[in-house]
Formats: structure tokens, sequence, C-alpha cells
């Protein structure tokens, strides 16, 4: 099985691919949402391990990832799954929350 493990914890990363390297599988490794992104496209995986800290707006037409390896926020239309902005918000990011704010 083709496999993309996206984890941005070098640690726990090389320990999904160690496990996935026991199991016989064949595997591609991202640091990140965009690169894991980018390889999406690129390559035809059986399976995607996304390490994302993703919520969901109430409405659900936007989720909200954090970007830990380069500390900020991307603001994905789930419709069209495309990054519609990107936003600085500090030093390691890793829980999210979304707010009603109506």
């Amino acid at each position: 099985m083709k496999l993309l493990i996206d984890e941005d914890e070098l640690e726990l990363l090389k320990s999904l691919e160690e496990f996935a390297f026991k199991e016989g599988n064949n595997y591609d490794s991202a640091k990140g949402f965009y690169a894991a992104e980018e390889r999406i496209y690129l390559y035809n995986c059986d399976c995607i391990i996304l390490d994302i800290n993703l919520e969901l707006t109430p409405d659900g037409k936007f989720a909200v990832v954090s970007n830990t390896s380069s500390n900020d926020v991307s603001i994905i239309d789930v419709e069209k799954w495309m990054v519609i902005a990107t936003l600085p918000i500090g030093k390691n990011p890793k829980r999210l929350w979304v707010a009603n704010t109506k």
C-alpha cells in the first residue's frame, strides 16, 4: 500500500515511518500541510495520514488549520479545497476552536 504521512513533529514522523516500513508499506512523508497538499496532487496514494489540527466553522463551509511549522493558520474553502487566507498567529499553534460570533 502507498501511504502519504503528514506530520511536523519529527519524533512522531520517524515513528510513523518506522511502523509503515515494518508493515511493508511504501510511503512518502511530508512535514506540514503545504508539502502534503503538493504530494496529494503529484502522487497516487492509497491512504493519506494527515496531522491536521483542523476545526470546521459552524456552517461547515470553511476549515481552519493550524500550521505549527510556519506559526500561522490557514483558512480553507471546504467546497473548493483551497486555502483562501493564511494568518500569522504566534509560535507553535496547536489547538483550535472556532466560535460562532453571530
